[in-house]
């Protein structure tokens, strides 16, 4: 376009339109924030009673091998999970593997709140072991399927964060209850109980299966494994 005769151009610059986010964007970032939640709250909940076991030990009178027999009631629950429900969730979805998981650990810490003898604080461990086993392998996919586009890269290392930094933070908390807290356990089991029951209350946003094995192949190539809706 020539210039006009006094050589100066008025023409109007054109501005850059910004997008906003839209509703569905901002939902799946809801919730990938509240999977991340729950995923390190349960995590969190599993590693809380390991300081712990001293007052267990002095209220009850056992042993340091019966300490050791409790821990690794623990590991069986994981590995029975595991091996157990590990594709459970790609059968009958991610939600409700994720409700059973929030559902054990919430029965756990009920457990341990009314454990008076050995026996019950075995139980309580192996349904928190279960807890752990469950949440360890859904959780992880649920995640990266909720996260939006401009996360997928980095969903696993969400994930991964969000594991290890409950799995870490679990002690710490639990030894700041036994320091600081009058009854430290029972504030443990109120905590973890509290951390379990709101993420079961709002799991529901999550979709409830994932797609068949034959259109696993969608028409999106940035998530070929969306699970959003049935086939």
């Amino acid at each position: 376009m020539p210039l006009p005769r006094d050589g100066v151009d008025r023409r109007v610059p054109t501005i850059a339109r910004v997008s906003e986010p839209s509703p569905a964007s901002t939902r799946r970032r809801y919730g990938l924030a509240l999977l991340v939640y729950a995923f390190t709250a349960v995590m969190m909940g599993t590693t809380l009673p390991t300081p712990m076991y001293a007052l267990y030990a002095d209220r009850m009178h056992f042993s340091v091998l019966t300490t050791t027999i409790i821990f690794s009631t623990y590991a069986i629950g994981v590995l029975t999970a595991l091996l157990v429900f590990g594709r459970w969730s790609d059968a009958i979805g991610r939600r409700p593997m994720l409700l059973a998981g929030a559902a054990f650990a919430l029965v756990s810490a009920v457990v341990f709140l009314l454990a008076d003898d050995v026996p019950q604080l075995l139980v309580g461990r192996l349904l928190s072991g279960l807890s752990a086993g469950i949440f360890t392998g859904t959780a992880t996919v649920a995640i990266v399927e909720a996260a939006p586009d401009d996360q997928r890269d980095r969903a696993t290392a969400i994930a991964t964060v969000a594991n290890i930094g409950g799995l870490g933070s679990g002690p710490l908390v639990s030894g700041l209850l036994v320091q600081y807290a009058p009854h430290p356990l029972r504030s443990r089991s109120s905590c973890t109980s509290c951390w379990s029951r709101w993420p079961s209350a709002r799991f529901c946003w999550h979709p409830r299966r994932p797609r068949a094995p034959d259109a696993l192949v969608s028409s999106d190539s940035r998530c070929p494994l969306r699970c959003g809706r049935s086939s």
